[in-house]
């Protein structure tokens, strides 16, 4: 939203004035302008995000209230692009679904690690991580020797390959 405010000077000598924006009593920024007597100057800023519904903005010491209206509900119900294990590291910081044969598991000391592709402690595989908690709630062999589709956020692991955090036993399904 922009917001347009008009500085008149009605006095004779130069001055400087302070203009304070605020959201719902929240300071969001001020402008300081120095106008000379007898004239005007206009100043515009940009409010961003701010909650749905009524709000009120005060500059110095005017109010006026604006209104925001809340997002559609998302009607996106596509499934999302499944990722073959070796394209995962292209997608780091990402919350993508991998697929890929599990080829072995290894105790990280704070979480089990899924070989996928290869080897837990080969540099080229995809990590999938899961909690000890979580793991409690899986099968015991932990779906090695199966192919599964796996989403969580990937990360850099230490070994410079790409990672796998998965949140739930729902973020798991065993490819048939």
């Amino acid at each position: 939203m922009t917001v347009t405010v008009l500085v008149k000077n009605t006095g004779e000598s130069k001055g400087s004035y302070e203009v304070n924006y605020k959201v719902n009593n929240e300071f969001l920024q001020y402008k300081t302008v120095t106008i000379d007597g007898g004239t005007q100057q206009t100043l515009t800023v940009t409010i961003i995000g701010k909650k749905a519904g009524t709000n009120t903005l005060n500059v110095n010491d005017l109010s006026d209230t604006f209104t925001v209206k809340a997002p559609p509900p998302s009607t996106d119900t596509t499934t999302p692009a499944v990722i073959p294990w070796q394209e995962a590291k292209n997608h780091i910081g990402e919350t993508i679904t991998v697929e890929g044969p599990i080829i072995d598991k290894f105790d990280i000391g704070t979480a089990m690690l899924l070989g996928m592709g290869k080897s837990a402690t080969d540099s080229g595989t995809v990590g999938i991580e899961i909690s000890y908690s979580l793991a409690s709630e899986l099968p015991a062999d932990l779906f090695v020797g199966l192919t599964i589709k796996a989403t969580g956020l990937t990360y850099i692991n230490p070994l410079g390959g790409c990672s796998l955090k998965v949140n739930a036993a729902s973020d798991i399904e065993v490819v048939e």
